[in-house]
Parts: structure tokens; sequence; C-alpha cells
């Protein structure tokens, strides 16, 4: 069992980190898009999605840090949470041509 307290200012930090892409595909060509994630609660957010619109493929991740300290009886909590994230395994995004 878990003994010390939770700080959830060191899960993300504190403030917003945002990765953005952008990438233009050839015409007819289509992206296989994964499915987009929404995380949120006590110990931050993340949000993962992915478009295509036209030729345009658009990928953003955004995770937002929280300031708060919670009892060691948290724990699972926070492995919801981070399992919830880890959902976005997305390495690769298939292409497809006509």
């Amino acid at each position: 069992p878990r003994h010390y307290h939770i700080d959830a200012a060191q899960i993300f930090g504190i403030g917003t980190d945002v990765s953005e892409m952008r990438v233009q595909l050839p015409e007819g060509w289509r992206a296989r898009l994964p499915a987009s994630i929404h995380v949120s609660g006590d110990f931050g957010s993340y949000t993962a999605t992915y478009e295509q619109e036209g030729r345009e493929l658009h990928v953003v991740r955004r995770s937002a840090g929280v300031r708060g300290v919670y009892p060691p009886a948290r724990v699972d909590d926070l492995l919801t949470f981070l399992r919830a994230v880890a959902a976005d395994d997305v390495r690769y995004i298939v292409l497809e041509h006509p």
C-alpha cells in the first residue's frame, strides 16, 4: 500500500502543454483516424484529437496540470486516470490512397 500523499502537480506539472501537427495530404488520400480521447479529473486533463478536413490532417495533444494534494488512499483513482491517458497509444496513422 502507498504511504505517501499524491501531489497532482507532479503528474503533468503546472500549466498546459500543447503539441500540434498539421499535414497536407496528396489529393484523394485519407487517414484512418484513431479515436479522440478526453480525460479530466482531480489529477489534470489530457486531450488528443485526430481530424481530417479535406486534405489537411490535424493532430492535437494537450495536457494540463493542476495543483492538489491527495491522500494515499486515492492511488487507485490516480491509476485509473493514468490508464485512461495511456489509452492514447497512437504511434502511427495509416494513410490510404485511392
